[in-house]
């Protein structure tokens, strides 16, 4: 409950304040005599300034859990939200049938690790189906245990850890004249760790926060119960065309062509034979040279910075704009991607094949009707995510990483590396990325590549396909067409091509220029 991520979640209300970019909870210490429950959170910039008001939301989520469960004003308050966290524990359980029937087996070596482990600490009978919950339904939902579990989520039984420059600098100014404490005798103050010798502080929480924390004023329109899942596969028969067994030793055979249209695009087909599962993948390429590059007033494409990472921050803005919408997708075994590509937008959707098609399909004309108040909520977080990403890239990176980067910024690379994509993303504003998007879709040689897979036919893949196709002609028609028609179309990467006897010198100031190290780059000769 805690690390759901749908609407009405704790994860909700602050990734719509803009505080927080990721939410996670579950047991950090688990043993048969003790249990540590961590609720951990990654602050934005914004969230740091409101750290106090991060943890109140928390308590304030297991206030509304207590309310469901005990009842606020009538006891029939109680009794609807004790029907709701029945129905909830129904819901699991029966993904966790799903999952765990449809659930192959994984890498040999890992697989019989786990499972040995599993084994001296369960028995054989339970060493697979441990944490599963295969026998639960809503009669045995454990009511007094988490009516008990809930009374100890508290400010008076818990400790908040905080890792950032802000929380350091901080003790440093309260704790200032003291001396590390390396006594057997325990203090408040600076601490330094026994096997690593790292430092860290101890201090006690504020009486007055506690009990700011422990005030139930909980916003019962912002924090709610979970509603029911519409993803949860219906069905999970197989198509007419796949034979009712799995036929492993069977050759791979490539995927057929089944629609190829000159002016809107090309549907792949595979059915899978081979393993005959209820799932299927579905991956849709809208292919535009847009997603980099800036026609020049000649018809040509050249590569363009600026065009490249507003594209690149449009797929990071949507994605992180959809997760409140496709978590319940999610935890029903569809999951998706979305990624700026060389070649232009791709979407990438898999899971059961029951509701797989109006998810893709959903996702899809969510995208291409993208409007300010969809993005507007995110934008600041995902900026501040994207900024530290590039901030952090030299040094976080391992030496490999980097070496391959300059590898592609000599051979293949497009701009100046990092510095320049910084700076592009840290001047950014929403209205460039709104009308960065509608330029994507004014491209009349905008094509649809889609391949599908699985257990799905050919029949329900064509239909697939020209409802997708719709989306993207509606979406156009509403576009004023700025594009020019090309008179030569480059489907895959446009890299650098160099005549013969030309030299290529590599043009930019690296982090090692910047340190005062010498960085020798070879130069090109063709």
């Amino acid at each position: 409950m805690f690390g759901y991520e749908g609407k009405g979640s704790a994860f909700a209300l602050l990734q719509d304040k803009g505080w927080i970019s990721s939410l996670s909870a579950g047991n950090r210490i688990s043993s048969p005599d003790q249990t540590l429950f961590q609720v951990q959170m990654n602050l934005t910039a914004d969230g740091e300034d409101h750290w106090k008001d991060v943890v109140k939301v928390v308590f304030d989520y297991g206030n509304m859990l207590s309310n469901a469960l005990n009842g606020d004003d009538t006891i029939d308050t109680c009794k609807e939200g004790e029907k709701e966290l029945r129905r909830i524990w129904e819901e699991v359980a029966k993904l966790d049938r799903i999952r765990f029937d449809q659930t192959s087996p994984g890498a040999v070596y890992s697989f019989s690790s786990s499972v040995a482990q599993s084994i001296s600490k369960h028995g054989t009978e339970q060493c697979l189906s441990i944490g599963s919950m295969l026998n639960e339904s809503s009669d045995t939902f454990p009511l007094d245990d988490v009516t008990k579990f809930i009374k100890g989520i508290n400010p008076s039984n818990c400790f908040i850890e905080r890792c950032s420059q802000g929380a350091w600098d901080e003790m440093e100014t309260v704790y200032k004249d003291d001396e590390n404490n390396n006594s057997n005798e325990f203090k408040f103050g600076k601490q330094t760790e026994k096997w690593y010798s790292v430092d860290y502080y101890v201090s006690p929480v504020d009486d007055e926060d506690v009990v700011q924390w422990e005030s139930k004023n909980t916003d019962k329109t912002s924090l709610h119960l979970p509603e029911p899942n519409r993803y949860i596969p219906r069905s999970l028969d197989l198509c007419e065309d796949l034979p009712t067994e799995a036929s492993i030793d069977k050759p791979i055979e490539p995927p057929n062509l089944l629609v190829n249209k000159p002016n809107i695009g090309r549907l792949w087909h595979r059915l899978d034979d081979r393993y005959a599962l209820p799932k299927s993948s579905v991956t849709i390429l809208l292919r535009t040279a847009t997603s980099e590059n800036k026609q020049q007033s000649n018809g040509s494409w050249q590569y363009d910075p600026y065009h490249s990472i507003r594209s690149r921050y449009l797929a990071s803005l949507f994605s992180d704009a959809q997760a409140q919408e496709t978590y319940d997708a999610y935890i029903a075994g569809l999951g998706f991607s979305f990624s700026k590509t060389s070649s232009g937008f791709t979407l990438t959707v898999s899971g059961y094949s029951d509701r797989l098609s109006d998810f893709a399909l959903k996702l899809l004309s969510d995208f291409c009707t993208v409007n300010e108040d969809l993005l507007k909520p995110h934008f600041d977080t995902t900026k501040d995510k994207f900024v530290r990403s590039l901030k952090s890239f030299f040094q976080s990176s391992r030496a490999d990483s980097l070496a391959l980067y300059y590898r592609n910024l000599l051979v293949s690379g497009k701009g100046r590396g990092i510095e320049e994509n910084l700076e592009i993303a840290e001047s950014m504003v929403l209205d460039d990325i709104m009308k960065h998007h509608e330029e994507i879709f004014s491209d009349t040689n905008m094509l649809v590549e889609c391949f599908y897979t699985g257990n799905v036919g050919k029949e329900a893949a064509e239909g697939f396909f020209s409802k997708a196709t719709d989306i993207i002609k509606a979406r156009r028609s509403r576009v004023e067409t700025t594009i020019k028609v090309k008179s030569e179309y480059i489907p895959g990467p446009l890299e650098r091509r160099l005549l013969p006897g030309e030299d290529y010198e590599l043009h930019f100031q690296s982090q090692n220029e910047k340190e005062g190290k010498s960085l020798c780059l070879p130069r090109l000769r063709l």
